[in-house]
């Protein structure tokens, strides 16, 4: 009998043992989201901030993608200006708010960032000796599918978008756009700062954008 309450004991004493290890990763897990979370909301503000506004430290690159994208204090609307691919938007996309807009392009880095694409997974081609293939073309999410991706986002987050007559035309203004201010805020205000190889890239992913590629 003494021996079946001391099992019973440690059976108590085990579940009391996993309740508290479940909790404490429960906790530890709501903690990590919730930091991702945060830091998403941090980058979006930083994006539409740099959308936005033409001074502080933002200056010297907010003028690099003005030159880019025409819009707030430039001589031109809104729009593409990279190359020989020169256009305003005029699907309904460019009316939406820099906020809307901010929070697009961040998804969709975070899009293409987990599908195998952006600058920190072409880096990691060139170093791993053992990809095969070119790593610009490896890094390079395709045009449909982020096409796939974007008609889903803007279907959950604007009205607008529901009723357009040309969605096809907003989603492609949206993704070059969107990978026009993500790559050009990213490289302007992090390390890649000042070296050549950023600007290589984004032309590589900008240009195979504009052609649907």
């Amino acid at each position: 009998m003494g021996i079946e309450k001391a099992k019973a004991k440690l059976r108590t004493i085990d579940q009391v043992v996993l309740a508290c290890s479940v909790a404490l990763l429960g906790n530890s897990i709501g903690q990590a989201v919730f930091a991702t979370e945060q830091d998403a909301t941090d980058t979006v503000n930083k994006l539409c901030d740099y959308v936005q506004s033409g001074g502080g430290y933002f200056d010297s690159a907010y003028k690099q993608l003005q030159s880019k994208r025409g819009g707030k204090g430039s001589d031109q609307p809104l729009g593409f200006y990279v190359g020989t691919d020169r256009f305003a938007f005029n699907s309904g996309y460019e009316k939406t708010d820099p906020r809307t807009q901010a929070e697009f392009a961040y998804a969709l880095h975070d899009f293409i960032a987990n599908h195998g694409g952006g600058i920190d997974n072409f880096h990691r081609y060139q170093k791993d000796k053992a990809t095969k293939g070119d790593p610009y073309d490896k890094a390079h999410v395709r045009f449909d599918q982020q096409a796939k991706f974007a008609a889903s986002w803007w279907q959950q987050n604007s009205a607008a978008f529901e009723k357009c007559l040309s969605k096809n035309n907003w989603i492609y203004d949206a993704i070059l756009d969107g990978n026009d201010v993500y790559l050009t805020w990213d490289w302007a205000t992090h390390s890649w700062a000042g070296t050549q190889q950023y600007p290589e890239w984004m032309e590589y992913e900008l240009t195979h954008i504009a052609k649907k590629k």
